[in-house]
């Protein structure tokens, strides 16, 4: 009997644990797993499939956290395209949309600019690098972020140094002043001028030093700097101090071209000391 009662309870428990079918675990990117069959065989466990952020080339070859910038050696002022591609881990274009954010050291000072940031629901997103002064190795990194998971890629481009190509006059704020001490006559006895340097392609040059001088000096008449660093937009100023004496003053503003044995200048419009 009490043989009896032990296969008994072996085989309830055997029924117990046969009528518990195994479920698909859940996970960030997870296809479902079969539920249990009815005759006690367990379901099939979930398959993970991870995305990831890199560059699928031509032969639809994928490296992972690379981009692919089309243009290497890039021309100052020049523009080149840079893609990201977004893959499952069976190598298919991941095409549930997705914002990809670009930047580089170069944005980041204002020297180049990024088309960012770009949705992709087709596993490929495309950026425009245009260079506004990099004039140096620049790095670009996208990033995305896919069920919770922060993905980057990164890639390089050589930018070629700008040539300087041109100083403009801007403007002189205002035109006519005031004496020195005769500011009470509704006038200010000080005039802004502003300069701008551009490369040889038109894009503006930050970073230049700029040299300033006038034209007289008569009646103690004064710069506020002699020389200014041009600014993003390629500006530089610097204010004239009125003098004592009655005239007309201009300021000339003058940078090195080259190594710096050669340099180029221009003269602002006439200023009026009244």
């Amino acid at each position: 009997m009490k043989t009896l009662a032990k296969l008994i309870g072996f085989f309830t428990l055997l029924s117990l644990l046969a009528a518990c079918g195994g479920g698909g675990n859940g996970a960030s990117f997870t296809s479902g797993g079969a539920p249990g069959g009815t005759s006690g065989s367990g379901g099939s466990g979930g398959t993970t499939n991870s995305v990831k952020l890199g560059y699928t080339n031509s032969s639809n070859t994928f490296t992972n956290g690379q981009l692919n910038i089309a243009v290497n050696s890039l021309s100052a002022g020049g523009q080149t395209n840079v893609t990201a591609n977004l893959v499952d881990s069976s190598g298919n274009p991941y095409t549930t949309s997705t914002v990809v954010t670009f930047v580089s050291t170069c944005t980041g000072q204002s020297k180049a600019t990024l088309t960012s940031p770009v949705t992709s629901s087709t596993g490929t997103a495309v950026a425009v690098y245009t260079d506004q002064g990099c004039g140096a190795l620049d790095t670009i990194t996208a990033t995305a972020t896919v069920n919770g998971t922060l993905l980057t890629a990164t890639g390089t481009v050589t930018v070629a140094p700008q040539t300087v190509g041109s100083i403009q006059f801007v403007s002189a704020t205002p035109a006519t002043i005031a004496l020195k001490g005769m500011s009470s006559s509704g006038l200010t006895e000080t005039s802004t001028v502003v300069f701008k340097v551009l490369d040889s392609v038109g894009s503006p040059i930050v970073g230049k030093v700029v040299t300033f001088a006038l034209s007289t000096n008569v009646g103690g008449i004064s710069l506020s700097t002699a020389t200014a660093t041009t600014v993003a937009g390629g500006f530089a100023q610097t204010n004239v101090q009125s003098g004592n004496v009655h005239t007309t003053v201009g300021v000339t503003a003058t940078i090195t071209v080259g190594s710096g044995s050669m340099t180029i200048s221009t003269q602002s419009d006439t200023l009026t000391v009244t």
